[in-house]
């Protein structure tokens, strides 16, 4: 029997985040059956240390420890790449990746050439305080000619009242924060907003207002892309 496709996935940050994940590649393959569909072997750990907490130096416990670990499982089972949909783990790419040799997707770099295509010069930033302050979009984007446009302080604070105070809370997104930092970046020039946070990307379609782009859908459309080339090569 001719060895299978899988996609490895590392999960738990959040919880609901990444039953969405999976949720949105099962939605974006194109299938008549379940046997066409992308397997995926999934280490769910919300026991991984806070992302922020450790980046903005408020803890000591190292999330990459977590994460290296599943990748180092996931990788002895025999999956072809691993994708990790919390974006802020995206600080500890690098270390991850030097751990295994299957590739970890990167889905900062996918959320940069989809932005780049449509052509984006300034764009809107909502993510954790942990990946505002790593700087991870702008580094990402400064090389483009992009620039990147973050809330105020009291926006901000609405952007971690939703992930932490609503989302991570099994609660829905406050629509009233929602509505004020979008406006406030749009105001500021931005043309999309990055929903540059994995909990974000659970905020419901009709507190949405303008263009926005999904981190963490971008990444689950790299996911099915790439089954499906593999597919066609098999």
């Amino acid at each position: 029997m001719e060895k299978e496709y899988t996609l490895g996935v590392i999960g738990g940050m959040g919880p609901m985040a990444t039953a969405l994940f999976m949720q949105m590649i099962i939605e974006h393959t194109e299938a008549s059956c379940d046997q066409e569909h992308l397997p995926m072997i999934v280490r769910h750990i919300p026991q991984t240390p806070d992302r922020t907490a450790f980046i903005l130096g408020d803890s000591d416990k190292s999330p990459a420890t977590y994460i290296k670990d599943a990748a180092l499982k996931l990788q002895e089972e025999g999956v072809a790449q691993i994708a990790v949909p919390c974006v802020t783990s995206h600080f500890f790419h690098e270390e991850i990746q030097g751990a295994v040799s299957v590739p970890v997707l990167d889905g900062l770099d996918d959320a940069t050439k989809a932005l780049l295509k449509k052509g984006c010069k300034k764009v809107g930033i909502m993510a954790t305080n942990g990946t505002v302050k790593s700087g991870l979009f702008t580094k990402a984007l400064s090389d483009y000619d992009m620039e990147c446009i973050y809330p105020d302080e009291i926006h901000q604070g609405f952007v971690m009242d939703i992930i932490y105070d609503c989302v991570k809370s099994n609660k829905t997104a406050d629509e009233v924060k929602v509505k004020k930092v979008l406006s406030y970046l749009r105001k500021q020039g931005a043309e999309v907003v990055v929903l540059g946070c994995t909990e974000l990307s659970l905020i419901p379609k009709e507190y949405l207002e303008g263009e926005t782009l999904d981190v963490m859908e971008t990444l689950a459309l790299r996911c099915v892309r790439d089954f499906k080339n593999e597919t066609a090569r098999a």
